[in-house]
């Protein structure tokens, strides 16, 4: 997640603080950044992040600025085929995403983790499978 904000006037740095609860408390994930961007790297898909940012000078440091919402979202698996394969994939950064498949959807449905054949290949996770006649069901979920 990329947060950007505007310059404050006499500010010399900034700290950036996350909280999963709206209105905080806040920590700090980044402290001391000259410009005005900050990149959360520790988030977690389908999650709802609330940040604030103070300003550093020689004055010490401001209250907190106005809070900003981000929603991550969940990540999407995309489908292609080509001649006899078809190829599932999901950005490689849904890390606590796995893929499950079955054959069969009638309740109660028993589905199976994938844990083999699977590629990361910059950035995304591919999954290829060749195309045959039987039926194959494939969802991506958290444990």
């Amino acid at each position: 997640m990329v947060l950007n904000w505007s310059a404050a006037p006499g500010a010399n740095s900034y700290n950036v603080m996350r909280s999963s609860t709206d209105g905080g408390p806040y920590a700090a994930i980044a402290t001391g950044i000259a410009n005005t961007t900050c990149t959360d790297t520790a988030i977690t898909n389908g999650t709802i992040y609330y940040y604030v940012v103070t300003t550093l000078n020689a004055n010490g440091e401001s209250p907190d600025s106005n809070q900003a919402t981000a929603l991550v979202p969940l990540p999407g698996l995309c489908f292609n085929y080509t001649g006899n394969n078809f190829t599932l994939s999901w950005p490689a950064s849904a890390t606590s995403f796995s893929l499950y498949t079955t054959t069969d959807l009638t309740p109660p449905v028993a589905w199976l983790q994938v844990t083999s054949n699977i590629v990361n290949q910059g950035g995304t996770f591919t999954f290829s499978l060749p195309i045959d006649n039987g039926n194959n069901f494939f969802r991506l979920a958290t444990p």
